[in-house]
């Protein structure tokens, strides 16, 4: 027989705390990897030749675009 026979609402508020954290941070996570993929490939074009001039740094359009995307709220 066990001692505890409901789960704990301790333990469920907490549990469900850190799936709502987890689910509020897939966003920005997934945009600071595509950041960091699009500063990757900046960084290989601009050494595959000193003839390249990059007018905008790819990256930032990831962070605009994704600012476009995201309520004004949650920036």
């Amino acid at each position: 027989m066990s001692f505890i026979t409901t789960p704990d609402v301790a333990v469920r508020s907490s549990l469900a705390w850190l799936r709502e954290s987890i689910a509020s941070l897939q966003g920005p996570a997934l945009v600071a990897l595509i950041y960091f993929l699009g500063a990757e490939a900046a960084f290989y074009i601009g050494t595959l030749s000193d003839q390249i001039f990059a007018l905008f740094w790819p990256p930032n359009v990831v962070l605009f675009c994704a600012l476009l995307i995201a309520p004004q709220r949650r920036w």
